[in-house]
């Protein structure tokens, strides 16, 4: 018997906690609770004083759902209690709300805090040679930049005298001529080296002559298949360049080819050699030893242009004017 009482005391027990409504169920199923007595325990989270209207305070679930709760009497906000009341509908949201019968405050034991725990110490960062390793790359980069100006303002100043090195039979620039060594790859004579060339000598002064483009090709006795460029002294018609036997001194000495003393076919004043204008002429000088172009002769003072693949003759020695 008692075993018996025992069992359904626990049963109704079961059954009253089974069937005690909760905010949340109230806003799960409004509909159905609409009408009905209800007691739910939640926190007063915040009491409205309404102005036109009827007072009432937001009551939270335990599981964070809030319901309104009308209320003539003000409860202690934070606080917990068992609200008993009707589920009626709310005229402005349609939202369920309870108006209060009672409400009781339900006494509850604070739980002691547990001490919070000490925070972890931040860690260090650990000390590293980044520092030494960006100075380094900013020292090598400073040296980079150096060598790119120097290398990008440098200036080659070669000191040269009348004849520059070049090659005839290609389109690729010789290698820089090293004083005093003919090229071993061309019989082209650098200006500075009047002793590889029999037949001729030739001085050049870079800071007052201009260039006259084009090269000179001996085509005739021991020079032959040597080529030179020249340059001349700015004159009335031009830049010039004057040929013969005659030996020159002073500042025009720069701009004239000294033919072999062996050439006596060739007149100490044989020819000029003037650029303007873009163009190369060939003026004769000699009334004993014409000039000629292409077989050609020129009467004493005669001018005339010359072009690439054009030969020029004084005496027994011939040049082939050349790109």
């Amino acid at each position: 018997m008692k075993k018996l009482m025992l069992l359904s005391i626990i049963l109704i027990s079961i059954g009253i906690i089974c069937a005690q409504e909760t905010v949340e169920s109230i806003l799960n199923n409004p509909g159905a609770k609409i009408g009905q007595k209800v007691t739910v325990e939640g926190f007063v989270d915040q009491w409205i004083d309404s102005q036109s209207g009827t007072n009432y305070y937001v009551l939270k679930g335990d599981y964070g759902g809030t319901i309104k709760v009308n209320s003539s009497s003000k409860p202690e906000t934070g606080a917990r209690y068992s609200v008993t009341g009707l589920v009626q509908k709310d005229a402005y949201s349609d939202a369920p709300l309870i108006a209060e019968i009672s409400a009781a405050k339900i006494e509850t034991n604070p739980q002691p805090q547990a001490p919070a725990p000490a925070p972890e110490p931040t860690p260090q960062p650990q000390q590293s040679n980044t520092n030494s390793t960006l100075l380094i790359l900013a020292l090598l980069g400073v040296v980079g930049i150096i060598v790119l100006i120097y290398f990008l303002t440098r200036k080659k100043s070669v000191t040269t005298s009348s004849f520059e090195q070049t090659s005839p039979s290609s389109s690729t620039p010789p290698p820089p001529p090293i004083p005093g060594v003919a090229n071993p790859m061309s019989s082209t004579i650098i200006m500075n080296q009047p002793s590889e060339f029999k037949t001729i000598m030739f001085t050049r002064n870079d800071k007052t002559m201009r260039f006259i483009p084009g090269r000179f090709e001996i085509i005739t006795d021991e020079d032959k298949g040597k080529t030179f460029m020249i340059s001349g002294y700015p004159g009335p018609e031009g830049n010039e360049v004057t040929v013969g036997r005659e030996e020159v001194k002073g500042e025009r000495v720069n701009s004239h080819i000294r033919i072999s003393d062996k050439f006596r076919t060739v007149s100490r004043q044989q020819a000029v050699i003037v650029e303007s204008a873009g163009k190369i002429c060939v003026v004769n000088k000699s009334n004993t030893n014409p000039t000629q172009i292409n077989g050609k002769e020129l009467a004493e003072g005669e001018k005339r242009e010359i072009k690439f693949n054009d030969v020029i003759k004084m005496g027994e020695l011939e040049f082939l004017y050349k790109q």
